[in-house]
C-alpha cells in the first residue's frame, strides 16, 4: 500500500495517455476496465521505482553535497582569514 501511495503521482500522470491508447485501439468496453486499471497501476509502480526514486535520490545527494560543501567552504575561508580565532 505504501508503494502505491508513493506512485500516486505517477498514476495520475500515466492514466490519461493509457486511456487515450485504449480509446485509440477500441478497448473501451467495461470488461477492459480491470485491464486498464492493472496497466495503469503497474506502469505507475514501475515508473516510481525505476525512474522517480533514483532521480529523487540523486537530487537529494546533489542538494546535500552543495549545502554541506558550501558550509565547509565558508568555514575554511573564515578560519584562513583569522575570523574563527
Amino acid at each position: 500500500m505504501v508503494a502505491l501511495g508513493n506512485a500516486s503521482y505517477a498514476l495520475y500522470l500515466i492514466h490519461v495517455p493509457i486511456l487515450k491508447l485504449f480509446v485509440r485501439f477500441g478497448l473501451v468496453a467495461t470488461h477492459f476496465y480491470p485491464v486498464f486499471f492493472a496497466v495503469c497501476v503497474g506502469l505507475s509502480l514501475v515508473s516510481s521505482r525505476f525512474f522517480e526514486a533514483p532521480i529523487r535520490s540523486w537530487m537529494m545527494e546533489q542538494f546535500e553535497a552543495r549545502r554541506f560543501g558550501r558550509a565547509v567552504e565558508e568555514r575554511s575561508i573564515a578560519y584562513s582569514e583569522g575570523v574563527g580565532d
